[in-house]
């Protein structure tokens, strides 16, 4: 299924302090310039206004070495695509097909975690609301983890309440 500009855009926040009206938030500042995957060995760095050099150098930090500057999307919102060498896992320093069927479920919990974080712009939410999403979050990706070692036929442990 290919992928379009489209389907792969989203609300890329400016950078706010997350703790407005949220003291359990205090001090946390949403990043301004973010690493994600974007595709089969395609990586996206997303630099949003208000970044500053610091914000992009930890980005690009953590994209694999080995891979090439492919295209650029965005206008205010900027993202810049980088690919593997055409049909070269090996330029990733990475060899290996990926995680055995009884090390799926845990390799899926730690690509989701690694995305960083996804939350609404807390500066036009109420406490309430902000608590909602991120309970709603939380359920949505236990039921993304009980559903992907359903389908590789490992016993799932619930893991929240």
């Amino acid at each position: 299924m290919a992928v379009t500009w489209a389907d792969r855009s989203g609300p890329f926040l400016p950078p706010v302090p997350a703790d407005v009206g949220d003291p359990d938030a205090a001090g946390e500042v949403l990043p301004a310039a973010v690493m994600m995957p974007w595709g089969l060995d395609e990586w996206a760095v997303v630099v949003q206004p208000g970044s500053n050099p610091g914000d992009l150098v930890r980005a690009a930090a953590r994209m694999p070495g080995g891979l090439q500057f492919s295209e650029s999307f965005g206008d205010v919102d900027v993202v810049l695509v980088y690919r593997a060498p055409a049909g070269d896992r090996a330029a990733l320093g990475n060899e290996n097909p990926g995680p055995s069927r009884r090390e799926c479920g845990g390799a899926a919990v730690r690509m989701a975690l690694t995305l960083g974080p996804t939350r609404p712009d807390s500066r036009w939410m109420t406490r309430g609301e902000r608590a909602a999403f991120r309970a709603g979050q939380t359920e949505a990706f236990e039921a993304v983890r009980r559903t992907v070692l359903d389908v590789i036929g490992m016993p799932a442990v619930r893991t929240s309440g």
